[in-house]
């Protein structure tokens, strides 16, 4: 499969929000190219980045009172158990899992950008319009 590039139409409008995107669909794109040695590395550093975006984005669902807070957890929980049993298996030398799982997950983030996160940032764009005075900051 050929790499999925970054195109406006994943753009949401929130800068950390579509950098932080944007940065994710490249190091996946990258992943998907580096050699075997690299992945051990990478995928873990990866790991933890997503992790921390993943807090903050839902550290802002529940500041929100965001109706789908549940629904967009369980689609994170769901890729970080992947990653949680494939960096291990490429710290034993095991490959095949990682290298599935790095052809799919490039498609079921863009998928993720215009469903579930484009709901979010609507959610959030339309919360901070309705109270001016108290607006939720974007603190991600």
């Amino acid at each position: 499969m050929e790499n999925i590039a970054w195109s406006e139409d994943l753009l949401l409008g929130v800068d950390e929000i579509d950098r932080s995107h944007q940065l994710f669909l490249a190091q996946l794109n990258q992943l998907r190219l580096a050699a075997d040695s690299d992945l051990p590395e990478k995928l873990a550093a990866l790991t933890k980045e997503m992790e921390s975006d993943f807090f903050h984005e839902e550290a802002l669902m529940e500041k929100l009172n965001y109706p789908d807070i549940k629904m967009h957890r369980e689609q994170h929980a769901m890729v970080l158990s992947a990653f949680h049993i494939i960096v291990p298996e490429v710290m034993q030398g095991k490959f095949s899992n990682a290298r599935n799982a790095l052809e799919l997950l490039p498609q079921w983030l863009v998928m993720h950008i215009k469903t579930v996160d484009k709901a979010l940032v609507l959610f959030w764009l339309q919360a901070k319009k309705n109270s001016c005075q108290t607006a939720v900051s974007m603190e991600i």
